[in-house]
């Protein structure tokens, strides 16, 4: 299988990026399309019937299919990707991904709590300039398809142990969507299990073991991701930064994304925006 291309759609809910992904097309030859989102909500057309987008949801779009999303009908500013692909190309090829391929697939898939992380690594392995980079995100992005799909070609038995997991599955979803949906809370790894009615011991395991890091970790890393956009997409100084992230001042948080990012807040901000965006007064003091 080879991964042709790859994209991601950040807070997408209007303007041109908007109308571009929002226009009605198929693809010719044998070329495969799947979105994955991550958030937002709104609607999604394939071949005149529509199916609601919402976080986690993953549409597969096979050659000639016409699809869209609705840009009227978005709701909650969208972030997704966009991965197109061919089945029976590159050095991944495997009959088996075409034969799961042309089975009937449920239009209602859903991310499972780790796999936004592995989409974001192949998205980046995709754009790096070695040839065996780009060959390792069409082999992982294969068996994401396998992760999501197989059941059509392997056969799909449930007992007690999948059903537990499945359970785990839904104590960190609830944990995810609280964490994105208050990212400036300094929230507990006891309290976000008090919660559920779950000890802190048990969500830390469970949630370690699915998505590879700790809750901690986590939080982190939204804080993050929430931060680069900040320092990218507004004008905010870093003391309102770390304010809106519940940081306790900016020296806390510079000292924060300087050990997970390699580079100061301020420092980030004037390598990536325009140097007259950026604020001497207040940004340069917590450079490093």
């Amino acid at each position: 299988m080879q991964l042709k291309h790859a994209s991601y759609g950040d807070k997408l809910i209007d303007g041109p990026d908007m109308e571009y992904h929002g226009r009605m097309h198929a693809h010719e030859g044998n070329d495969y399309e799947c979105h994955v989102f991550l958030e937002g909500r709104g609607l999604f057309e394939i071949d005149k019937k529509r199916y609601n987008i919402e976080p986690g949801s993953i549409f597969l779009l096979r050659p000639g299919e016409f699809h869209s999303i609705l840009p009227g009908k978005v709701s909650v500013p969208l972030g997704y990707y966009i991965f197109i692909f061919d089945p029976d190309e590159g050095e991944s090829k495997d009959e088996r991904v075409t034969k799961m391929l042309q089975a009937p697939q449920s239009r209602l898939i859903k991310l499972y709590s780790r796999d936004h992380i592995i989409v974001q690594e192949i998205h980046h392995l995709f754009w790096q300039k070695k040839m065996a980079e780009r060959i390792a995100a069409s082999a992982m992005f294969s068996g994401l398809l396998f992760h999501w799909y197989g059941a059509s070609i392997i056969e799909d038995t449930v007992d007690a142990k999948e059903t537990a997991r499945n359970i785990n599955r839904m104590h960190i979803d609830k944990s995810i969507f609280y964490l994105k949906k208050h990212p400036n809370k300094n929230i507990s790894v006891r309290e976000l299990a008090k919660m559920q009615n779950l000890s802190a011991e048990h969500l830390s395991r469970i949630f370690t073991k699915e998505m590879g890091i700790s809750p901690h970790q986590y939080i982190t890393r939204l804080k993050m991701e929430e931060a680069i956009f900040r320092l990218i997409n507004t004008d905010a100084g870093l003391d309102e930064i770390a304010e809106a992230l519940g940081f306790s001042d900016a020296f806390h948080f510079s000292h924060v994304f300087t050990k997970t990012q390699g580079i100061s807040p301020a420092r980030y901000r004037q390598n990536n925006t325009p140097a007259d965006n950026h604020h001497p007064q207040t940004d340069e003091k917590y450079a490093l």
